[in-house]
């Protein structure tokens, strides 16, 4: 019997289980799929005695089949997420316990900045910022010279024990003799200084505007070197074991402090400008923007710590013990804090932050620490502190002056706002000198109670340096474009 003659049949072939659907069907019946215009029709040639039926399934067949589907696509999911997990936490893990960072490249010289007391050779005395000397104040002492300026000193006084190193509105920066205050050396500067310059083993080192960090002969003035940063530097260069230390912008850079070749380089490590002092104690550095304090082991720039905070402006260590001082609050951490372990797992705490608004989970801990207090005079901006013998000793401009235990936060004594307090305290042999409007004051560092004061010319006094030579104090408006300003020596 002759084959009947062939015919073609269209049909729907399903994307999911490659089953056959009639052309009209929207579904497949066998698995549920929703079939698309892109399921395109196929259209096969086949014998007249041929049947090619469709599938068609029970409905209770359809849900099992579409039950074990959707049971795969959660399988899958799981594994999916499970993957990731295991790779985040393995990734946790290496950094954790298992990677170490290699250390940095360091100097061959060991030039480092020398010790208060014969001289003071940075803004805030030394490495650590900690502004104390040994050296005494001439409380009866007579004025040994003055000098008058016809701009504003912007920057604290520094000097190497012979010579004092003055930053003035006019575009100055000045060596003075400390015998008699008769001009060394001027040199220009662009704009003006903004931090007052570091003098290390003979040679003096300053930062400008232009971004220049420049080494200079203290003693003429001749520059020595010169490094080009790419962008203006508010902070001072200091060496510490050879290097160099630099922030710009948001640069952190490591310089041979005899050569000015970089040695290091670290860009990136806050999202704003560096304009907080970086200080160093031991293996530790410690930076700071307006909102974050930074710890980093010395050796090897690997972050140790991020302690969030509030207004920075001023950063101090001493005793294992950093301190952060700004507008809203004095917060003290321990050098070997580290951060929560989930606090290193990405997106914990924006899944936790979400959680504490929607009042299902508790409040995130705040970062650890050894003790916080705050400020409540918010308009009131905080002066740099000084640290000496387990006490830390912060002032603000209202006139507010508290003493704490550095590492316990214990109060010592707070005296009330009162006489405006117009310059950083510095903490000397004798006691705690503050600088109140056209006042110098010393204060005993344990009770607080005045010992002595005296007053220079009744102008504001804005900065004073204490060394075993001499007491320097510079006097009139500070770091305004007009004006003038006076430097006075106390011997």
């Amino acid at each position: 019997m002759a084959g009947s003659p062939p015919r073609e049949e269209a049909y729907r072939l399903c994307p999911q289980c490659r089953s056959r659907m009639s052309v009209d069907a929207r579904i497949c019946h066998r698995c549920l799929t929703r079939l698309g215009p892109a399921d395109d029709v196929i259209m096969e040639v086949v014998a007249e005695d041929e049947a090619r039926p469709t599938e068609h399934l029970s409905k209770a067949q359809r849900l099992i089949l579409a039950a074990r589907s959707r049971r795969r696509l959660l399988l899958q999911i799981a594994a999916g997420l499970t993957l990731v997990v295991v790779a985040v936490t393995s990734w946790w893990v290496y950094r954790q316990f298992i990677w170490e960072p290699a250390p940095v490249p360091t100097a061959a010289g060991a030039r480092d900045l020398p010790l208060p007391g014969t001289l003071w050779p940075t803004e805030h005395g030394d490495v650590g910022s900690t502004r104390a000397t040994p050296a005494s104040v001439p409380f009866e002492g007579d004025v040994a010279w003055s000098r008058d300026f016809d701009a504003p000193t912007t920057t604290a006084l520094t000097t190497d024990g012979e010579r004092l190193f003055v930053g003035l509105a006019n575009a100055r920066l000045l060596a003075l003799s400390v015998e008699d205050g008769s001009e060394v050396w001027s040199r220009a500067v662009p704009g003006q200084l903004d931090v007052a310059p570091t003098v290390a083993d003979g040679v003096l080192y300053i930062a400008q505007r232009d971004g220049l960090v420049l080494a200079l002969d203290p003693a003429t003035g001749d520059q020595i070197w010169a490094f080009n940063g790419g962008g203006p530097h508010f902070t001072a260069p200091f060496p510490y074991e050879g290097t160099l230390y630099t922030a710009g912008q948001r640069d952190f850079r490591g310089l041979d402090a005899e050569s000015g070749d970089v040695l290091w380089e670290r860009g990136g490590l806050a999202h704003e400008d560096f304009t907080i002092q970086p200080v160093v104690e031991d293996e530790k550095v410690a930076l700071a923007v307006s909102n974050r304090l930074f710890v980093h082991e010395r050796l090897t720039l690997h972050r140790e710590n991020s302690f969030r905070t509030s207004r920075m402006r001023y950063v101090a260590v001493s005793d294992d013990a950093i301190v952060g001082v700004g507008r809203r609050e004095i917060v003290v951490i321990d050098q070997s804090a580290t951060p929560y372990s989930w606090d290193g797992l990405p997106l914990v705490r924006a899944i936790w932050s979400q959680g504490f608004l929607w009042n299902v989970a508790p409040a995130i801990p705040r970062d650890s620490n050894l003790w916080t207090e705050r400020v409540r005079e918010r308009y009131a901006a905080p002066r740099a502190p000084a640290i000496g013998e387990g006490r830390l000793f912060v002032a603000l401009a209202s006139g507010d002056l508290r003493a704490r235990g550095l590492r316990s936060g214990d109060e010592l004594w707070t005296r009330a706002p009162g006489e405006p307090i117009t310059g950083d305290p510095l903490l000397t042999g004798d006691g705690l000198l503050v600088p109140r409007g056209p006042w110098l004051q010393l204060l005993d560092p344990e009770t607080g109670d005045e010992i002595w004061r005296r007053t220079l010319d009744g102008q504001v006094i804005s900065s004073v340096t204490v060394t075993e030579g001499g007491t320097y104090a510079a006097v009139g408006v500070f770091g305004l474009i007009t004006g003038r300003s006076t430097v006075i020596a106390l011997r």
